[in-house]
């Protein structure tokens, strides 16, 4: 700051090294409009945002992606994007391409790793790149049109993870989701939904494989419960019904109807020493003699 006797430490100043909260070499800083700033942190071959008052910084792009990145500011390089969003400066990879990062108007940040030649680029996101969002979320994978297009893993702010298929920015085709809290989903995605087949592991040790429909369970498919019951029938809306059988940890077999997760109609139980009862069942009960 100008007039000021002492400067103030903003990114790094523990040391060189790796971590998170140290820097090795930078060779380039960009602050945006937002006092995010932007570290070529080159030794390190990564490019670390570090938000005003935290202690530790947030690697955006690196790993395999960069080879000694260093900062570059020229007047050439500022380039206008539709919707108010603005290249603001360049990280050049000297043995790669170079890395350039956007600034949109709701202060989302945008990384690509495609070499521009010249002043005028596309007004849409193109090929690959990383997309950090402005609650925390980000985005790395294939773009087109300016939407996510292809493969790519979004971590979301609230510990979720999808890596798989996209489409005009929804989830589609194959893909695995996994929350914070354990639960893991693999399988078949449109419109941003579970739809099709896949597996769902939850967090309490259950597992669901089969057909699905907008985030419900639908069409055929196997329950496995902790204890060994096992489901194996028709789903309707996330509930057993249609027909299925059931058989239970006591090795205990209902074959038969069922109605939103309930025994209904004509069904069999059967028990291991050979009795079994076949009656109409209404509400998970039925009258029988156990013959």
């Amino acid at each position: 700051r100008k007039g000021a006797k002492e400067g103030k430490v903003v990114a790094g100043g523990n040391g060189q090294g790796r971590n998170l909260n140290q820097l090795s070499y930078p060779a380039g800083v960009i602050l945006d409009d937002m006092g995010q700033i932007y570290v070529a942190d080159s030794e390190n071959n990564r490019v670390m945002c570090w938000r005003e008052g935290k202690e530790e910084g947030e690697i955006i792009v690196g790993g395999n992606q960069l080879n000694h990145p260093s900062g570059e500011t020229n007047s050439s390089d500022t380039y206008q994007f539709v919707n108010d969003t603005v290249y603001r400066d360049g990280v050049n990879d000297d043995n790669n391409s170079s890395v350039v990062i956007f600034t949109d108007h709701d202060g989302q940040n945008y990384i690509d790793n495609r070499t521009y030649t010249n002043s005028s680029v596309d007004s849409t996101r193109q090929a690959s790149g990383v997309f950090v969002f402005s609650d925390g979320g980000r985005y790395e994978g294939n773009w087109a049109d300016g939407k996510r297009n292809g493969t790519g893993t979004h971590n979301y702010s609230d510990g979720r993870i999808y890596t798989g298929g996209w489409i005009n920015d929804k989830r589609s085709g194959l893909g695995v989701l996994t929350s914070f809290g354990g639960e893991t989903y693999s399988g078949n995605w449109a419109d941003d939904k579970r739809n099709g087949s896949g597996t769902l592991q939850y967090a309490d040790g259950r597992t669901y494989t089969g057909g699905w429909m907008n985030d419900r369970k639908n069409g055929r498919g196997i329950m496995i419960w902790p204890n060994r019951d096992i489901y194996d029938g028709d789903w309707f809306d996330s509930k057993m019904h249609g027909s299925g059988a059931m058989l239970y940890a006591d090795r205990r077999i209902y074959t038969g109807g069922w109605l939103n997760g309930r025994k209904s109609g004509p069904g069999i139980m059967s028990w291991p020493k050979g009795e079994k009862c076949d009656a109409v069942w209404i509400d998970d009960k039925a009258v029988c003699d156990g013959t």
